[in-house]
């Protein structure tokens, strides 16, 4: 068994999260999205990238939010793909969500117009969960199961609960195929841990972590 330290949303604070990765116990950690990879301010300047560098002294990897720039992801070697699995197959990963204000942000500088996947690409990606059937799911956004489990549901999705329902819905219909031991998401930056029907839902808050022994 290996301790892996999940980790809340970055939103570009690097300082904060390198501290968190270099107290990782094993030297291995995944990030639920939000990372901050891709982003602009409003002159289009790149602001800072994740530190790569001291990554690279343990295992550290990530998953896309909405918040992060999906071709700038696929640069990146440490990203996980939506639908693949890292530490050896242990853990099934989902990226994306959509922006409930994106009506407020720029187009190619904070916001993607691909930020969420589509239904076709969702389906792919149900399919492949049906065939592995995880024990460990780790996505951005959370199902709808999850989400009505937190203990501040009602101010969590005022205002918020059509936004991101294709992505809700798919892991809704992923959680009717198999029920997974241990499923996380960041997104809502909010801390819930409720076991419900054999599955133990975990919601991090910004730059939240929680350590959990991984079979890899």
């Amino acid at each position: 068994m290996t301790i892996i330290r999940f980790i809340g949303d970055v939103h570009c604070k690097w300082d904060r999260y390198k501290k968190l990765i270099i107290s990782a116990p094993d030297k291995k950690s995944l990030q639920v999205g939000d990372f901050g990879v891709g982003f602009r301010n409003l002159h289009g300047d790149w602001l800072s990238n994740p530190p790569y560098t001291t990554m690279k002294s343990g295992e550290h990897r990530f998953i896309r939010g909405n918040h992060d720039n999906p071709t700038v992801c696929k640069c990146q070697t440490l990203w996980v793909p939506d639908g693949l699995t890292c530490f050896n197959g242990s853990i099934f990963c989902v990226g994306g969500a959509e922006s409930y204000d994106k009506h407020l942000r720029n187009p190619g500088l904070d916001w993607w117009e691909d930020e969420e996947l589509s239904y076709g690409r969702l389906q792919e990606i149900i399919d492949v969960y049906a065939e592995t059937k995880p024990d460990i799911v780790v996505t951005h956004d959370a199902s709808n199961e999850a989400l009505a489990l937190a203990t501040h549901y009602r101010e969590l999705t005022i205002g918020k609960a059509t936004c991101g329902q294709r992505t809700r819905s798919a892991f809704d219909a992923m959680l009717e195929i198999h029920r997974p031991k241990v499923w996380v998401n960041g997104h809502w930056h909010t801390r819930w841990d409720h076991e419900f029907k054999g599955t133990r839902f975990i919601g991090l808050e910004e730059l939240g972590v929680i350590d959990l022994e991984v079979d890899c």
